[in-house]
């Protein structure tokens, strides 16, 4: 047996990449080896996907209340609420804007309607409830209310119908000032 009976019978170290000089190739990975290398890879992937789909939850959901919170501080006005909107002053009728005043659906309601003057024969109609009110001009555009289709006033200008932007329509009756109301403090004397 001579040397190049030993180099031919050596076989190649698989497991040390480049130590062959025999030029044989290194033996192929069992099939399990193959399943748990892909497993791997998989695993790394699902996790890669869910840590995305959080991050983007949150900027989601960061964004979505930022935007909600501008909203509403554009459009509401906490300081006035359905229990202290009559006290303003804004909603006391005038020979002018003799539609002024608090409309509910029902007077017992701790929501209704603030209609206010904001322009020579103009109204604001602005949804109040114990929350807070909207500001003039958001939750309707300002309005003549007579002679505008989307209100339609009893004759005695007590009640009126309110159509909604889906079609439908809802009843509203002043509930302030009323009969029974004490006048607001600032025009007690």
């Amino acid at each position: 047996m001579g040397t190049s009976l030993v180099s031919s019978l050596a076989k190649a170290n698989p497991s040390i990449e480049g130590t062959s000089t025999s030029g044989l190739r290194p033996l192929a990975a069992a099939p399990h080896v193959k399943r748990q290398a892909s497993h791997m890879v998989l695993r790394r992937v699902l996790v890669g996907v869910v840590a995305l789909i959080a991050v983007l939850g949150v900027i989601a959901y960061v964004g979505f209340n930022h935007f909600v919170k501008q909203l509403v501080d554009e459009s509401n006005d906490p300081g006035k609420n359905s229990y202290n909107i009559h006290l303003s002053g804004s909603l006391t009728p005038s020979s002018n804007h003799p539609l002024s005043g608090f409309w509910k659906g029902d007077c017992t309601d701790n929501f209704g309607l603030a209609i206010a003057a904001v322009g020579p024969n103009l109204y604001s109609v602005s949804f109040c409830g114990p929350g807070g009110c909207f500001k003039p001009g958001h939750y309707r555009p300002n309005s003549p209310i007579v002679g505008d289709p989307e209100y339609k006033l009893n004759a005695s200008a007590s009640a009126m119908t309110l159509r909604g932007t889906n079609g439908s329509e809802q009843q509203f009756k002043r509930c302030w000032p009323s009969t029974q109301d004490p006048p607001p403090l600032h025009l007690r004397r």
